[in-house]
């Protein structure tokens, strides 16, 4: 019963979370009606002392309310479902996990091209015309002639940046480890899966510290003349400063919850569809490579051993392998 209760209030909560920092936004103003800013003619040290303390207090509220955006994120069924099904994916194709990394070089291969391809085929141009089977650039058509005719010159220009976009084009490797693990694009990257909780709060944490810096500075600065003498004036203000630290912190509350929910959901969805496309995926070749491995020859020894003729991945003690 206490579980449905606590599940009511979440979702009332996510639900009514606009008007929740709205009347939180209300409140703040209303409070802020009954003071006047003023200099505090504090001291140079007095500033950076309550500058700093207010800089801790917003830089706390504000990771605390993350943290707290990560939880409920995770504890949502979309969530949890995405991720089982991670899992039962993972363990379909481990029988076949040791073809996974050579599939994942054939699919890094043909998505490099695919962007290339992209890029090129904005300008008219074909994957052909720069590359080669092989992936390699055709040095001939790197360069673009100057056309005198203007229009001409304008397409070339474009024709130019296009060559070099693609030939410096990057994606992510697919490997077995991206895809396998349980944590989570750029537009011609389809294997990049996007930040990691904690890349993503590594990410975060610059620009709030600046904006805590910039706040604890202003709110050490100035300090409050009450209309009329207001004996909790300072009570007052110091409400005001929390609540600011509270709407920025709920704001970052929602991007480290929709984070979890979209960004990271979504990535891992990715890593699921590929794990089935490899599932599907007639793997013969893969097997004929792994059991055609070539002897790897072994050199004598100072000891006077004879060469020998070994497989692939046997450990030789005191031998050189070439």
């Amino acid at each position: 019963m206490d579980d449905d209760k606590a599940v009511k209030w979440r979702q009332f909560f996510l639900n009514n979370l606009g008007f929740i920092l709205v009347s939180m936004t209300v409140l703040i103003y209303l409070f802020y009606g009954l003071v006047k800013l003023d200099e505090s003619g504090k001291t140079a040290g007095q500033i950076i002392i309550d500058s700093a303390v207010a800089w801790v207090v917003g830089f706390m509220i504000s990771r605390m309310l993350e943290l707290q955006g990560f939880l409920i994120g995770e504890k949502t069924d979309s969530v949890k479902r995405t991720r089982e099904l991670h899992g039962n994916t993972t363990e379909s194709i481990s029988k076949d996990i040791e073809y996974l990394d050579d599939w994942c070089n054939d699919q890094n291969e043909l998505a490099l091209k695919v962007g290339r391809s992209q890029i090129l085929s904005n300008v008219g141009l074909k994957y052909d015309y720069l590359f080669n089977v092989d992936g390699t650039v055709k040095d001939e058509n790197i360069y673009i002639d100057v056309s005198p005719i203007k229009v001409i010159e304008e397409r070339n220009k474009k024709k130019r940046k296009a060559i070099k976009d693609a030939i410096n084009c990057k994606i992510t490797p697919l490997s077995t480890n991206s895809l396998t693990t349980s944590y989570a694009s750029r537009k011609y990257d389809p294997y990049d899966f996007g930040l990691t909780k904690a890349e993503y709060t590594a990410k975060s944490t610059g620009s709030a510290a600046v904006q805590k810096v910039a706040l604890g500075i202003a709110f050490g600065w100035f300090s409050i003349k009450l209309i009329e003498d207001f004996a909790w004036g300072y009570l007052i203000y110091t409400g005001i400063q929390v609540g600011v630290f509270l709407l920025m912190g709920a704001i970052v509350m929602m991007k480290a919850y929709f984070f979890v929910t979209e960004a990271q959901r979504e990535a891992t969805i990715k890593k699921i569809n590929n794990l089935e496309k490899f599932r599907n995926t007639d793997k013969t070749k893969y097997k004929e490579a792994a059991n055609n491995v070539k002897p790897i020859e072994i050199r004598e020894t100072d000891t006077g051993r004879s060469n020998q003729s070994i497989e692939t991945g046997k450990i030789v003690n005191e031998q050189s392998i070439v």
